[in-house]
């Protein structure tokens, strides 16, 4: 008795392993797509950080060169007389004073941006796409005859308006002397005028 095996000479595949094909290569695909999301997620987070830095340092640096500069106000136009700013050992949200073209300067907050007002004509120090949520000026030094030379400390938190990336606020604290040093002969030199 002879046996005849048959071949069946059709290539293919069975419906068993196309199934599994299927599932490997979506199990793939999810991988490969979370992976691409949380990628774009942290370059959202590192260019909501990156920018939140870079508007802040802006402002301060802004703020930090007026100041330095400020002038004492010995004809008491912007701010009390024989004095550098307004408000010496208070925490404040603006600071008013005198600057080195003898115009009144103004840095504070509004709507959560940092604004400057030299003169009447005001501008913002950070953009609409940013939030300060605090902003405080303390002043030390600043009195007529404590022979302490004027100090601001300025305190700032700043994030992104929309906050996807849930960056927490970001925390600046920086202090200035003024360059322009405070002497008791600058009452004599008013006498003269």
């Amino acid at each position: 008795m002879s046996f005849y095996i048959r071949h069946n000479k059709q290539s293919g595949f069975t419906l068993i392993e196309l199934l599994v094909s299927i599932f490997v290569f979506s199990i793939l695909i999810t991988i490969i797509f979370d992976f691409l999301n949380h990628s774009i997620r942290i370059q959202k987070y590192s260019l909501d950080f990156q920018q939140s830095i870079t508007q802040a340092t802006y402002a301060i640096e802004q703020m930090v060169n007026s100041i330095k500069l400020a002038k004492r106000d010995n004809k008491g136009v912007c701010v009390k007389q024989y004095t550098n700013f307004s408000g010496n050992g208070l925490l404040k949200d603006s600071i008013e004073f005198l600057n080195i073209d003898d115009k009144c300067e103004v840095f504070g907050l509004e709507d959560g941006k940092i604004y400057r007002e030299i003169a009447g004509t005001s501008d913002y120090l950070t953009s609409d796409r940013l939030e300060v949520s605090k902003l405080q000026f303390y002043i030390s030094g600043d009195e007529e005859y404590d022979n302490l030379q004027p100090k601001v400390t300025i305190y700032l938190e700043i994030k992104p308006k929309n906050n996807i990336s849930s960056i927490p606020p970001l925390r600046f604290q920086t202090t200035i002397s003024k360059r322009i040093l405070d002497v008791e002969d600058n009452h004599v030199e008013d006498n003269r005028e």
